[in-house]
């Protein structure tokens, strides 16, 4: 289980797309990552995450499933696709709420619309994202409680039930920790700190500071 998401360095005008391991104790381990100029455009951010992405499936073995946790940034039918029949990964992506889901009847409405007024999850099996895509295993939309706006998620699972993807999503949030923890003084290494100008130094402060976060969980469970 991994996650993948951007974090930035306005003061360097950094952003560095990681992908971390989704662990028992909350906080993601750093796996993969890369820094770039946060003036790239869309194209080139695109290509820097399907080049993470490329490393990763080169450095693990074929027999090792993998399944990747994004949030709303990476909802797009071709990074679906890229990664089910490319690299054969799965995946628990959100995807922006009025986005059109066409269900397997051929009903298509927003997301949004397919909520349940009864607030149980609705579930789509094989259900196109926009007319001319293809069809997405599973797709649900929840108005998870406690939640501000509704919950729409898309996976290559195709008998993944509401429950297990609204949990998965919620480990999900342990690469947000993990970022915040790195770029503070006093929980972390403090990386929002210095003016680092190269963003291959940047990454070799990443290394440091993965070898950190490796040392430290094994320390504390061997206490």
């Amino acid at each position: 289980m991994l996650a993948m998401d951007w974090t930035d360095f306005a003061h360097d005008e950094h952003a560095t797309i990681m992908i971390s391991i989704v662990t028992r104790h909350g906080r993601a381990t750093p796996l993969v990552w890369r820094t770039m100029q946060k003036h790239e455009d869309k194209e080139q951010r695109n290509r820097h995450e399907d080049e993470v992405l490329r490393r990763l499936r080169e450095m693990l073995a074929p027999q090792i499933q993998v399944t990747i946790l994004d949030d709303r940034g990476f909802g797009d039918q071709k990074l679906f696709d890229f990664l089910k029949y490319e690299l054969g990964f799965g995946y628990v992506i959100r995807f922006r709420d009025n986005t059109y889901v066409t269900s397997a009847k051929g009903e298509r409405r927003k997301a949004v619309q397919w909520l349940s007024q009864s607030g149980r999850a609705r579930t789509l099996r094989n259900a196109p994202i926009t007319a001319k895509d293809s069809a997405v295993n599973t797709i649900i939309c929840v108005q998870v409680k406690g939640m501000k706006e509704p919950c729409c998620l898309a996976t290559s699972d195709i008998t993944a039930s509401a429950r297990t993807l609204i949990n998965y999503r919620a480990k999900r949030w342990g690469i947000e920790t993990a970022f915040l923890d790195t770029k503070d003084l006093r929980f972390g290494t403090g990386m929002s700190l210095p003016r680092i100008k190269s963003t291959q130094r940047r990454d070799r402060f990443f290394l440091l500071n993965a070898f950190a976060i490796v040392l430290l969980t094994l320390l504390g469970k061997s206490l």
